[in-house]
């Protein structure tokens, strides 16, 4: 594997190009409160996420990370401003590469990660990322689950009490060119 303290028996440091030529696979769960850049995120930082990561080289030699995360998130709704949780399962494909011009020759299905140069890889940050990509860009709730629902939003956009304008719709711009 790699040096380095370790995870729950978990390489804190993987060595992405010796995990990929002996083929190896990792398992494993990281507690949530771990990743820093994810829990700015979160309401809640309790639980874990689950992953697999496959290392392996292609037909190219080129190594690949294959895995899946899967994990709990808890979110806060931007309707009702209340906790929700989320969840997170995904599958993803990662090719390591050295330099950024490698990164404009790979196919549209994978990502790629560049590596440092002593080709080592913090674990931890490799699982966050997966999740921070999986977040949605506005957290909420169903709007059957949602204790502020749609419609209400909607009405009170509206004012009932607002009398429709019988100006046309052209003529304050026309007044404002005779200005």
């Amino acid at each position: 594997m790699s040096a380095g303290s370790s995870l729950n028996g978990l390489p804190e440091y993987i060595d992405v190009l010796s995990l990929a030529q002996a083929s190896t696979s990792l398992v494993g769960k990281l507690k949530l409160a771990r990743m820093s850049r994810l829990t700015e995120n979160l309401h809640n930082t309790q639980g874990d996420v689950a992953f697999k990561l496959r290392f392996k080289q292609d037909l190219k030699g080129a190594c690949c990370i294959e895995g899946e995360v899967q994990a709990t998130l808890f979110l806060i709704c931007q309707r009702c401003i209340k906790p929700m949780q989320f969840e997170v399962g995904d599958s993803f494909t990662l090719v390591a590469i050295q330099s950024e011009d490698m990164a404009e020759k790979l196919p549209d299905h994978v990502e790629p990660v560049l590596l440092p140069e002593n080709g080592r890889l913090l674990l931890s940050d490799v699982i966050e990322d997966e999740l921070i990509l999986q977040l949605p860009i506005i957290a909420k709730h169903t709007e059957s689950d949602c204790s502020v629902k749609i419609a209400t939003l909607a009405s009170d956009l509206i004012d009932p009490e607002a009398k429709p304008s019988k100006q046309k719709a052209f003529a304050v711009l026309t007044a404002l060119k005779k200005k």
